[in-house]
C-alpha cells in the first residue's frame, strides 16, 4: 500500500541551490537564532563558553534566504579570536569598553534576534565526504562582521526589521 500526495510545481522543480556562497562575499544578513553553549572541541578551551548562531541572508540576489548555521563567538576571557566577539558586538549594538577592553553580552542573547548586519562569508570543508565527489563537502561560516549604516553602509548601529520581512 502507498500513500498519494499532492504536491505543487516548486515542488517537483527541486529543492534549491545548494552551492556554497563564494569565500570572501560580503553580504546583508539577520540574526536568525543564537543560543549560549559550551566548546566541545577537545583541547584547552573544552566546556568554556559561546554563543552559536544563524544568520539568513536577506540582501537581495541569489543567495537571499540561505541560512548560514554553526557560527561560533566566544564568551569567555583570553580567547584566541576574542576580535570576531568585539566585531559582532559592534555589529549588533552590544556595548564595548576600550578603556576595560570589555564587551558588554546581554544574558539574553535573543535581544539580537532580527538585527541586520554585514556578514563576511567563509568557505570551509566539511569533515564530511561527498560520495560522490569523494571530496569533502562544503560549508559556510560568518568570518566577519559589520554594522550598517542608516543609509544601508557600514558604521551606524543596526537595526532590526520585521520578521515578517525575513
Amino acid at each position: 500500500m502507498v500513500r498519494s500526495i499532492a504536491v505543487d510545481e516548486k515542488a517537483i522543480e527541486g529543492n534549491g541551490d545548494f552551492t556554497p556562497i563564494p569565500n570572501g562575499e560580503k553580504l546583508r544578513v539577520s540574526v536568525y537564532d543564537i543560543k549560549e553553549t559550551t566548546i566541545k572541541k577537545e583541547g584547552p578551551n573544552k566546556g568554556k563558553a559561546q554563543a552559536e548562531f544563524t544568520v539568513k541572508v536577506t540582501e537581495e540576489g541569489p543567495f537571499k534566504g540561505r541560512e548560514i548555521k554553526y557560527n561560533y563567538l566566544p564568551l569567555f576571557a583570553g580567547a584566541g579570536n576574542a576580535w570576531f566577539l568585539v566585531a559582532f558586538a559592534e555589529a549588533v549594538g552590544w556595548n564595548i569598553d576600550k578603556d576595560t577592553k570589555a564587551v558588554e553580552v546581554p544574558d539574553d542573547l535573543t535581544d539580537v534576534l532580527g538585527v541586520e548586519f554585514i556578514a563576511k562569508i567563509q568557505t570551509v570543508d566539511s569533515q564530511k565526504i561527498n560520495p560522490d565527489t569523494n571530496k569533502p563537502y562544503v560549508n559556510n561560516r560568518v568570518n566577519g562582521a559589520r554594522k550598517i549604516k542608516a543609509g544601508g553602509g557600514i558604521t551606524d548601529p543596526a537595526e532590526k526589521p520585521a520578521w515578517d520581512k525575513l
